[in-house]
């Protein structure tokens, strides 16, 4: 063997590591990046080495756990902001419905000692015309609320629409590439979209042995399969917010679903609530009636 042509390839595979380690460094903030390896091999007894794939670190484990928080976080945060805005509407401040409703209680029954007493009517009307007032503003609050979470919802339908069809269109790249070194950005932006979706709504990942991944809705294993190999199925809205899962495969059923994690599954658990607190304002008044 000849030792220049040893030392010649020794250079081309480490000149080829050192690259990679100054990709790693280069990229060390990049979002969705993750860590490349020169695997090395000896290319015989006493004849060198030569680089045999740029493999790219990751944990499919640790990445099902980072879209599980994902999931958690988006969920919490969406909740968590229309709840604030439920309770400001709902708690009391002054002027408010308890105000009011202690207003009109206090002219009830200064009437009531004095049944014929004008003045005393007109306190009770005027009392009883703020009382009506207040929780007419307040129904008008929650049905804002309300309509808000319906135009958030399907804001978040569209994305997750499009994020579905951003990977199947990624996924048809991957089937087509077998360069390591051109597969690895694409199961980067893989992992960022996957990322994104989790953040939007709970899915169940599973990989097969080319990178793609098969997506059911939920995270029990048993949803609608939303995207498998370069085919995305889609989440339909109807005009009364209920939510029907069309799959990737054409041949499937359509299902009605109902969704949980993620910023859907916090905007399902926050109109929940403002329902409910709409139906206690309806029972007590019937406003909504």
């Amino acid at each position: 063997v000849d030792v220049m042509d040893i030392r010649r390839g020794g250079l081309l595979a480490y000149r080829t590591a050192l690259g990679v380690t100054g990709e790693n460094v280069a990229n060390v903030d990049t979002p969705g990046y993750r860590r490349r390896d020169a695997v090395m091999r000896e290319t015989g007894p006493g004849t060198g080495v030569e680089v045999t794939d740029i493999r790219r670190a990751f944990d499919a484990l640790m990445a099902g756990r980072t879209r599980d928080a994902q999931s958690a976080e988006g969920a919490a945060r969406t909740y968590l902001t229309h709840v604030q805005a439920l309770e400001d509407r709902m708690l009391p401040g002054e002027g408010g419905l308890p105000d009011l409703l202690d207003g009109f209680f206090d002219a009830l029954d200064g009437l009531s000692l004095a049944p014929s007493n004008r003045g005393l009517r007109q306190a009770m009307l005027s009392a009883g015309e703020a009382l009506a007032g207040g929780v007419s503003d307040l129904a008008q609050g929650l049905e804002s609320l309300a309509r808000d979470v319906t135009a958030e919802t399907a804001q978040a339908v569209d994305e997750i629409n499009i994020t579905l069809a951003g990977l199947a269109d990624l996924q048809a790249q991957l089937a087509r590439t077998t360069d390591s070194g051109a597969r690895n950005p694409l199961l980067d932006r893989r992992d960022a979209m996957l990322g994104d979706l989790a953040r939007l709504v709970e899915v169940e990942v599973t990989l097969d042995d080319r990178g793609r991944a098969r997506l059911r809705l939920g995270a029990t294993g048993s949803g609608p399969v939303l995207l498998e190999e370069g085919r995305a199925g889609r989440i339909e809205m109807a005009g009364d917010g209920r939510l029907t899962a069309v799959p990737a495969d054409a041949d499937a059923p359509r299902v009605q679903v109902s969704v949980s994690g993620g910023v859907m599954g916090g905007l399902s658990d926050a109109g929940g609530a403002i329902a409910q607190a709409q139906g206690d304002l309806d029972l007590r008044f019937g406003v909504f009636n």
